[in-house]
């Protein structure tokens, strides 16, 4: 039975942008998150591209884009990690969004008590019928990465979510 190392990746307001790593048991991991909304602009030939910047602002319906940058600051491989995110409950998880390279991806919907797939989670109404859960129910994304992360490794894993 493996042991695995939890980073949670806390968001309470959007003023928590700045990107503040969170360390791991003794300093070997180091997550950093980063928040990006996309943007259109017009280009010195006048043509409409997207452009990522840091939200100063934002409103209902705007889509934030999170990345969660993990490194290893140790001097030796660390195994077994699980990045944990909670969804801030004013936002809206956008359905199939989530991606981490080598990393399975799980979702909670009671705080993160539970994790599965998205198929797999079924909701209990109050009158005992059950429902498959929609991405309006998660409260949790769950990175669990396959491949250990070398001395001076690193990757990131993220998502998109929509201001209610």
């Amino acid at each position: 039975m493996s042991h695995f190392r939890t980073l949670s990746a806390l968001f309470f307001t959007l003023t928590f942008l700045t990107g503040a790593p969170v360390l791991a048991d003794e300093g070997a991991i180091e997550l950093k998150m980063i928040a990006e909304k996309e943007i259109k602009i017009k280009d010195e030939n006048g043509k409409t591209v997207i452009k990522r910047v840091a939200p100063t602002r934002v409103l209902p319906g705007d889509e934030v884009i999170y990345i969660l940058r993990y490194a290893n600051k140790g001097k030796e491989e660390v195994a077994d990690v699980v990045i944990n995110n909670p969804i801030q409950q004013d936002l809206l998880y956008t359905a199939g969004s989530a991606y981490g390279q080598d990393a399975e991806i799980r979702f909670s919907i009671d705080g993160g008590k539970k994790f599965d797939t998205p198929e797999n989670l079924v909701v209990k109404m109050p009158d005992g019928t059950e429902r498959p859960a929609t991405e309006s129910d998660y409260t949790n994304i769950r990175w669990l990465l396959n491949n250990p992360v070398a001395p001076k490794g690193g990757g990131q894993v993220g998502y998109r979510a929509k201001v209610r």
